[in-house]
């Protein structure tokens, strides 16, 4: 699991596709709403596809929300079928449930670089070879 806690406006994280969620913080001091619904927006810097994640203030598992928001994110599922390497992400606060588009959003709270890695980790061959050295003398 990756987690962040931060303060800063600007965060990088490294996360495996193969867990099945991973904690997720952004800054609640900038909030302007009482109760927000939070949109993810994650873009990858290669290929620019855009996986996007709406997540109610109720599922906050953070137990210090006046300081920081803590967040599941379903990181198996959302980018299963996306490309590894990295992602900017945003996240915004609105008062949609289902607003998938950051211009109708209310507030920017977070951007980032988000670090998607391969579910499996990547093996190098090995080699073993004994080696014999000549020596000469004088």
């Amino acid at each position: 699991m990756a987690r962040l806690k931060s303060g800063f406006f600007f965060n990088h994280v490294t996360i495996n596709k193969r867990h099945g969620f991973t904690e997720y913080n952004c800054n609640s001091l900038r909030q302007v709403i009482v109760s927000p619904y939070f949109l993810f927006i994650f873009t990858h810097v290669t290929t620019k596809s855009v996986v996007s994640k709406i997540i109610a203030t109720a599922a906050e598992l953070s137990s210090f929300s006046s300081r920081w928001n803590e967040f599941a994110i379903p990181v198996s599922v959302l980018f299963l079928n996306s490309d590894e390497g990295f992602w900017k992400y945003q996240i915004y606060e609105q008062a949609s449930a289902v607003n998938t588009n950051p211009v109708n959003a209310s507030k920017l709270l977070e951007t980032g670089i988000l670090e998607l890695l391969p579910a499996t980790a990547f093996d190098t061959d090995e080699y073993n070879e004994v080696q014999t050295f000549k020596q000469y003398n004088g």
